[in-house]
């Protein structure tokens, strides 16, 4: 028996095909027939609905309506329904919101100067580093890309200090820095460590040069991943200790 086009039920041929042409291809991606159906029944009111073979619906549209759950704007403070997780009713909101948090920054003393921001973080390196029994020397004039020196047992270590916030439970260490007129990638030649103070969790990290390989930048991780995945993820934990 010859098999039929599904949109023209025309003979297709011997193709192995659902379609006897592309224009009749193209007719049922418009009509959504190239998609294969399935029946559900609806596991709120039990009524059957069809939905795609491929989908994971498992309630008829006007259940999952019925369901969305309210929320308050976190801006407006107006209520608003959602089913995707957002704060905020309207993109509106949204910008508010960021102006409202950069006016907050611009009014804390350790967002609004960098230099103080730096200066917290090798206050906390040189704490850490003199509790494990090390001999800590400052540079002075801040004209050397090395800004602690850690010497024990006759062994010294030059150091550059970064100070960061936890974003989404990481964060990102560059290999150099940069600024107005400047950029600068550091190398084996010019330190030996980054010690990085993270505010949120008060630690401080201990990552040598040779980390990086080739890589500009590395991102670690103080908090596991949702999906548990060890692949290509550096661990802060690795680095708390510091390196012989």
């Amino acid at each position: 028996m010859e098999e039929l086009c599904e949109v023209c039920q025309q003979p297709r041929g011997k193709k192995k095909k659902r379609f006897c042409s592309v224009e009749c291809k193209y007719k049922a991606d418009y009509q959504n027939l190239s998609r294969p159906k399935k029946i559900v029944s609806c596991v709120t009111c039990n009524i059957d609905f069809e939905t795609s073979k491929f989908s994971g619906f498992k309630k008829c549209s006007n259940c999952l309506a019925a369901t969305t759950h309210q929320h308050v704007c976190g801006v407006c403070q107006k209520p608003y329904e959602y089913i995707r997780k957002k704060k905020y009713c309207s993109i509106m909101c949204q910008e508010v919101n960021k102006l409202k948090i950069a006016e907050l920054r611009r009014n804390d003393p350790i967002h609004a100067r960098s230099k103080l921001f730096g200066t917290l973080g090798e206050a906390a390196v040189m704490k850490d580093l003199i509790t494990k029994d090390f001999v800590v020397f400052k540079e002075f004039g801040d004209r050397s890309r090395i800004d602690l020196i850690a010497e024990k047992n006759g062994a010294l270590s030059r150091i550059q200090v970064k100070a960061k916030h936890l974003n989404r439970g990481m964060f990102a260490l560059e290999k150099g820095k940069s600024g107005p007129g400047y950029s600068y990638i550091y190398r084996k030649e010019d330190i030996d460590i980054f010690a990085v103070y993270v505010f949120e969790i008060d630690k401080v990290f201990y990552i040598p040069i040779e980390t990086f390989n080739e890589q500009s930048s590395l991102t670690l991780r103080v908090t596991p991943s949702l999906n548990n995945n060890q692949k290509n993820i550096h661990l802060a934990d690795d680095f708390k200790n510091f390196p012989e």
